[in-house]
């Protein structure tokens, strides 16, 4: 717990004007005290946090919560911009005291009266990703001989908002503050861009300017698609029929003859049966029937999927076809994880997934008496593939994601209750409370502590949302993971082993 304890007390005693924006005096001459007096607040909640006194630590921070929102109600973007960082302080503190079991009233976003500018219609993939196409790839292309300039890869939406060198590229909501433009009108530091090219037009600026004014919104289907290749939205026609599946692309035709490869190298000479659905090819010395089956439950298990992940359009999830191999007996599993990844699955394991639901695959041992649940071990598997997917992420987050997510849907199956069972012992096991983010403990109790310890941080559902968004977005894991929790993941993990030791799941 010490970690923690001195990180919140940095966050909130660390307030200081110099991180504060300046505003226009009409706006803050007469709010200057009371943010001072709220500034100080904060602090002593701060000290009293670091005093152990949570329940005192609680009533200032609800105190200072009610200043706060009184004094920024009805404010203007001066103020807001004022107040921002002691928000973010206040938003830390209630995270780390929420996992100290302390309940406190939602903490309301900062609003100005001012209403953002609207895009006019502008459509990123329309508008947007062809210019940039055009203008800036020849720098910051995909050239996979040489680095992007500046390591701003600008080939994927992700690459664009994750930024390069000198930070984020975007400031979404802020277009006179975010560097793409300011480097497009040449007003920042260095060379003005596109490098040895002309400058954009005026109008082409100021179509970029609105699309970031009004929240730089991806409206596309997938973040990771290469913008050369990313088409505009399509428009709707109400007569036109939905259900038409998933163009066999040469990317989902390169994917299926790798898969027909690494089901040979796994059971040599064993004949495989198949069915395919719009977003799986399923292959297996199972009966078809039974391929077909799991095949439409894996496909029924897909919006439960991006409703745990907070995404809006499951078909966003999956880009192409992702393979899942099912097997009928146990030593087809054990030879399967021999033969193509070199090593034997643990004996607790009735399947397991790998790489990311762009490049990866699931395999599954097919309980032949019931034993267990294959909606759940799918559910498992295709959430860890799915969240492997939505950027660099650690896989000890993508499993315990996936068992979390399986252990929301069906926590009466067999193997979600031997999980829950085996969570005591695994945490008391470990040297370090984050043994199972570090590679220092066998894989399924590195599995089981990442459930349990994702299954925390689900208790929040704003910061889970927030961390998703993060991922999503390209930020850097471990700092989107303070952003939202507070603390790091190293750091949380010492409040989640207290809990276990506490008795608490």
């Amino acid at each position: 717990m010490s970690v923690p304890l001195r990180c919140l007390g940095a966050m909130l005693l660390t307030v200081s004007w110099a991180s504060i924006p300046v505003v226009g005096a009409d706006s803050m001459a007469d709010k200057t005290q009371e943010i001072d007096a709220l500034n100080e607040s904060v602090s002593d909640a701060a000290r009293l946090f670091k005093q152990g006194k949570y329940k005192d630590c609680a009533d200032a921070v609800r105190s200072a919560q009610q200043k706060f929102e009184e004094l920024a109600a009805g404010g203007d973007a001066g103020l807001a911009a004022a107040l921002t960082p002691i928000y973010d302080r206040l938003s830390k503190a209630h995270s780390l005291l929420e996992l100290e079991g302390v309940t406190l009233p939602p903490l309301k976003k900062l609003e100005t009266s001012e209403t953002p500018p609207e895009a006019a219609g502008i459509s990123f993939a329309s508008d947007i990703a062809p210019l940039l196409v055009e203008k800036c790839l020849n720098c910051h292309g995909g050239d996979r001989e040489r680095r992007p300039s500046a390591r701003l890869s600008l080939v994927t939406f992700v690459g664009l908002m994750r930024g390069g060198v000198r930070g984020p590229t975007i400031a979404a909501g802020d277009a006179a503050g975010s560097l793409l433009v300011r480097k497009l009108k040449g007003t920042a530091d260095g060379e003005r861009m596109p490098k040895d090219q002309p400058p954009l037009s005026d109008a082409e600026v100021a179509k970029i300017e609105q699309w970031i004014a009004a929240g730089a919104k991806f409206d596309g289907p997938n973040e990771r698609q290469d913008l050369a290749q990313l088409k505009p939205p399509a428009k709707t026609d109400p007569a036109a029929k939905t259900d038409v599946p998933a163009a066999a692309d040469d990317a989902t035709a390169a994917r299926e003859q790798a898969a027909l490869k690494t089901w040979e190298l796994a059971l040599p000479g064993s004949p495989a049966a198949r069915a395919e659905t719009k977003h799986f090819l399923l292959l297996g010395n199972v009966s078809e029937p039974t391929l077909q089956q799991n095949g439409e439950l894996a496909e029924s298990r897909l919006p439960k999927i991006a409703e745990f992940l907070v995404a809006s359009d499951p078909e966003s999830l999956i880009p192409g076809r992702v393979t899942l191999f099912l097997l009928a007996k146990r030593e087809d599993y054990a030879q399967f994880g021999t033969n193509t990844e070199q090593r034997t699955p643990p004996a607790e394991w009735s399947g397991h997934w790998t790489g990311s639901a762009a490049d990866g695959y699931g395999v599954s041992l097919v309980p032949p008496g019931g034993e267990y649940s294959m909606e759940a071990l799918l559910m498992q598997q295709l959430t860890g593939l799915c969240v492997a997917n939505l950027g660099a992420v650690p896989r000890w987050f993508a499993e315990g994601a996936g068992r979390a997510a399986a252990a929301r849907l069906l926590p009466d199956d067999a193997r979600v209750k031997a999980w829950d069972s085996a969570v005591p012992a695994v945490a008391a096991s470990f040297q370090r409370a984050d043994d199972f983010q570090t590679g220092k403990t066998s894989p399924e109790s590195a599995d089981v502590a990442s459930y349990s310890f994702v299954k925390l941080l689900l208790i929040d559902a704003r910061r889970w949302r927030t961390l998703l968004d993060g991922v999503r977005s390209g930020q850097d894991f471990d700092a989107t993971f303070a952003a939202a929790y507070g603390s790091g993941p190293s750091q949380v993990a010492e409040i989640w082993a207290k809990r276990i030791a506490a008795g608490l799941r």
